[in-house]
Formats: structure tokens, C-alpha cells, sequence
């Protein structure tokens, strides 16, 4: 029989101290940056905070409102009679007319007479198509035209220089 041999201890884990001694310093240093931002913050300094200045009147019930969220809540709230207060205040009613069975036919009647009177317009391939290349054509000059008189200018300039006149 052969004889037992060592094993081998190489699989376990090997720990490097420098490595984790500066993720420990580089820990440190954020927490120590954070907690200097909350002292400044706590200071009294405001970073990124929103003011919120304007205020909103209620002439209804005679009252400030913080903001505008705020007032549409006041005026649409939960009890219904400030809500009802407020619209007899500006002499609206929530009252919606009901219409009968000969009022809907006649508005369906109207709009079928609309529809069929407006005529659908042709679509012309070709001429949409060409209408197109007019643009593009429109826009290349557009932007050649700055580009072109600029080298006219310059070559007008050059010519003049050496004693060529251009009419």
C-alpha cells in the first residue's frame, strides 16, 4: 500500500491586511464628508431645497392657502358645502341639463350631415412627392447660399488685391 500524502492547504482564502486597511480609510473619509454636509446643511444652509413663496386666496371662505395644490384641495375638499359655497360664490351651477331621446338623434342627424358633406380629400402620390423635393431643393440652397457669397466675397476680395476688377 502506498503511503498517505499532505494535503494540499492552498485553497483557503489569503486575506490581503493592505488592501482592506484602505477600504477602511476610504470608508472613514465618506463618512466623515457626509456628516461635515449635514453639519453645514443643519446650519442653516439650504442645498437643492424648493421655496415655495407664492400664496393663494380663497375669497369664499377668506383664508390663505399655502400653494396652488393646496387651494385646489381647499376648493374641492372633502365637505362638499364649501365646494357648493364657492361655486354659488362665483354664481356657477354643477347642475348638468339632461337631453332627451329627440335632442341626441337630432345632434347625431347634424353630425352624420357634416360628415357626409365634408368630402375626403385625394392623396396624390406624385405631387406630394415632388412638392417634397421642392423643399429639399429650397433647403440646399438655403444652405449653400450663406457658404456661396461667402467665397464670392472672398474671391472678390483676392481679385481686388491683385488688381483684377469683377463686375
Amino acid at each position: 500500500m502506498s503511503q498517505k500524502k499532505g494535503h494540499d492547504t492552498s485553497f483557503r482564502r489569503t486575506w490581503d491586511k493592505q488592501e482592506y486597511e484602505q477600504c477602511t480609510r476610504d470608508r472613514a473619509r465618506r463618512e466623515q464628508q457626509l456628516e461635515e454636509e449635514e453639519e453645514r446643511k443643519s446650519k442653516g444652509l439650504r442645498w437643492f431645497k424648493a421655496l415655495v413663496l407664492p400664496r393663494k386666496y380663497c375669497k369664499v371662505c377668506d383664508c390663505v392657502v399655502k400653494d396652488s395644490v393646496n387651494y385646489l384641495d381647499h376648493i374641492n375638499g372633502k365637505r362638499a358645502y364649501l365646494f357648493h359655497a364657492y361655486q354659488r360664490a362665483l354664481d356657477r351651477t354643477m347642475k348638468v341639463e339632461r337631453n332627451t331621446l329627440d335632442q341626441v338623434q337630432n345632434d347625431w342627424l347634424v353630425s352624420s350631415k357634416k360628415q357626409k358633406e365634408e368630402k375626403p380629400q385625394e392623396y396624390d402620390f406624385e405631387a406630394s412627392v415632388e412638392q417634397m423635393r421642392q423643399q429639399e431643393e429650397e433647403e440646399k440652397q438655403n444652405r449653400k447660399g450663406p457658404r456661396n457669397l461667402k467665397r464670392k466675397m472672398l474671391l472678390q476680395t483676392m481679385m481686388n488685391k491683385v488688381g483684377i476688377i469683377i463686375f
